[in-house]
């Protein structure tokens, strides 16, 4: 005799606890206890969250960008699950309760938020295991170092450094050819548990090779001896153990191009030949313009038929520099105000008497115009002694290290065929 099914009520009454995932994006002026009350938290709950994040993560340290995920669980008759009233009701009748919290802060580290068995919450940062790994990309200029850095794969934040590096060295529009080679070793930060880039790090080894056959090669060293009781910051050295730095940059603008050089010249505005005392460097308005220098701010203004919106650095040992026709000036850059170098110091602009988006960059050493381009600028300091020998071994090593990654990159291609 076959068995009849149970009977089924005729109307089934819906669940009155509905969990529910959600997902915020953090915006610009977003706090954690706004987001809470948006999405209609229990007072109760949100109060003992803030207790729990108390010496784990301040939540006025959350950023545009990051992301919050809050696991609740939501009663549409406004009574948790122990069928206590809550203080906040939403618009439908119902509160939600809040079983865990996770906030995501950006590689792979996340703080998580939980019910603990005292019916509190607890909170614990998680930062995942990671580990060191060299990249070795080479590549030649076709179009731009900048450009063609990208194409081989080169992270953009790791071509910046590059670039930088460079500045103090070569000018990139007399220096840079099609054909030119480069070689750049780095860091990449990766996280252990699964491997995936967290990051980039250092760029520890740069080599240029010029068409004209000169190269130009740099290695990452932290010296080990002290200045008065404080470690000399990590920089970078030639073979020789000179640093790369120089007292100034020679190209205070990424990514520009040289569209006036510096002497004599055909006014491209008022039409008269007139001695240029800078370098021209064409580049979109609104491109950072960095500090050529460590310096104090002397002068800033605005002359409209003349620099524009334009700003003087005095640097040591008699050295001046200009910069003119810019966007914007950082408000904090008055007069008196030092800089360091590299700091970002205003953007590329049109203002004053000009005919497109540039930089006009001079270089005044003892109140006489020099070239930018080929002045023998200063140099930093010089590695010796023991130094010297610490930072030679280190260079071999890391030589050895990028020919053995070679070696297995070129043995794996040719067991690929």
């Amino acid at each position: 005799i076959p068995q009849s099914s149970p009977p089924q009520p005729s109307n089934p009454q819906p669940s009155t606890h509905e969990r529910e995932t959600i997902t915020v994006a953090i915006a610009a002026g977003d706090t954690l206890g706004e987001i809470l009350e948006h999405h209609n938290v229990s007072i109760t709950h949100a109060g003992q969250v803030f207790e729990a994040l108390e010496g784990v993560f301040p939540p006025n340290r959350l950023r545009a960008g990051q992301f919050v995920n809050l696991n609740t669980i939501k009663d549409q008759n406004g009574k948790d699950q122990n069928g206590k009233d809550q203080n906040g009701t939403d618009k439908n009748g119902g509160t939600r309760q809040l079983e865990s919290m996770q906030i995501d802060l950006g590689d792979w580290r996340h703080v998580h938020v939980a019910l603990a068995e005292d019916g509190g919450f607890k909170a614990e940062l998680y930062t995942p295991p990671t580990r060191r790994v060299m990249a070795l990309k080479e590549g030649s200029v076709s179009l731009s170092l900048y450009s063609d850095a990208l194409r081989v794969g080169i992270p953009e934040s790791v071509t910046a450094d590059v670039i930088y590096l460079l500045s103090f060295n070569i000018d990139f529009q007399r220096d840079i050819w099609p054909g030119t080679g480069f070689t750049v070793y780095y860091e990449q930060i990766i996280n252990a548990d699964n491997g995936e880039k967290i990051s980039d790090g250092d760029v520890l080894y740069l080599k240029l090779r010029l068409v004209n056959g000169k190269e130009l090669a740099f290695f990452h060293f932290q010296p080990p001896s002290t200045d008065n009781g404080k470690a000399h910051p990590a920089d970078y050295f030639d073979a020789q153990g000179h640093s790369a730095r120089k007292a100034m940059l020679r190209t205070p603008v990424q990514a520009a191009r040289v569209s006036s050089g510096y002497g004599m010249r055909r006014h491209p505005i008022q039409g008269y030949t007139r001695f240029h005392k800078g370098i021209d460097f064409a580049a979109p308005i609104g491109t950072p313009i960095y500090a050529a220098g460590d310096g104090t701010i002397t002068r800033r203004g605005f002359e409209p038929k003349g620099y524009g919106k334009w700003i003087e650095i005095q640097h040591a040992n008699g050295y001046r520099t200009r910069y003119a026709h810019m966007d914007k000036i950082a408000s904090a850059l008055r007069r008196g105000r030092r800089v360091k170098q590299g700091q970002i110091i205003g953007t590329v602009g049109n203002t004053g008497l000009s005919t497109g988006p540039h930089l006009h960059y001079e270089v005044i050493y003892r109140r006489e115009p020099i070239n930018p381009a080929t002045a023998r600028l200063p140099k930093q300091r010089k590695l010796s002694g023991a130094e010297l020998s610490e930072f030679q071994a280190l260079s071999a090593a890391r030589l050895s290290a990028m020919d053995a990654q070679r070696f297995h990159y070129w043995k794996t291609r040719v067991a690929l065929y």
